[in-house]
């Protein structure tokens, strides 16, 4: 658990291993968490896709089919998190060692980092706002030929619009508390698969609307949930 003292009266604190931020003792929602009320046909798509290839190679196991999404799922989160971390070691300069499960995404970081001569400000950093109550950890800032930017690693497949609501909220909650400008957002796609790309957005009074619009929505939806009794008796059974 990490304990970050934001002003001499807020205490914010970030459980890793449940991956819950609290602030003076009292629970704040999640960024990921809160866009996850965005339709992701996507993934639904990508999800069957696996499903009946299972089925293909293993004809009959209806029960092995309905499990193959969740297993390849969080194969690929763990491979994804080794190089999130790798990269974020090298960031913070502590040279790691080549892991070549993972070389062929991190090498395009580096390569990127290099001949764009970026200049990393900070990495990992927890940021929260109290205002709207929500916290995240934003992958890092730098500077780009003389600009900030606020930036995020993803090991999706592709870059998906959410993701600048993501570094919007971020940005929110930074400057909420720090005196800081941010002239964009960056996206950094190392793929699974050895692809790369990369994506800049300076569209974020638009794109915090966004996010603001679904923290809306998910608190909306809290609500509903905790005044339905018949979902109470549900869960309880």
């Amino acid at each position: 658990m990490s304990i970050r003292s934001m002003s001499n009266l807020d205490k914010l604190q970030f459980d890793a291993g449940s991956h819950r931020y609290t602030l003076n003792g009292k629970p704040l929602t999640g960024v990921t968490t809160i866009l996850s009320v965005i339709a992701k046909p996507a993934l639904i798509q990508w999800s069957a896709n696996v499903a009946v290839d299972y089925l293909i190679a293993n004809p009959g196991d209806y029960k092995g089919a309905r499990k193959a999404y969740t297993i390849k799922r969080d194969a690929a989160a763990d491979i994804g998190t080794i190089a999130h971390k790798w990269i974020e070691d090298w960031i913070n300069g502590e040279k790691p060692k080549e892991n070549p499960e993972v070389s062929h995404m991190t090498d395009n970081f580096v390569e990127w980092a290099t001949d764009n001569e970026v200049e990393f400000l900070a990495s990992e950093k927890i940021v929260y706002s109290k205002k709207h109550w929500f916290a995240g950890t934003l992958d890092f800032l730098c500077k780009i030929k003389g600009k900030t930017y606020l930036g995020d690693i993803k090991t999706s497949s592709g870059i998906y619009d959410e993701y600048f609501f993501q570094t919007s909220a971020y940005q929110l909650a930074l400057q909420e508390h720090e005196d800081i400008k941010i002239d964009g957002h960056v996206i950094v796609n190392c793929k699974k698969d050895g692809g790369f790309n990369k994506k800049f957005s300076f569209d974020y009074d638009k794109n915090i609307k966004a996010f603001l619009g679904a923290l809306d929505i998910y608190r909306r939806k809290g609500e509903l949930e905790r005044a339905n009794p018949w979902k109470k008796k549900y869960k309880k059974k």
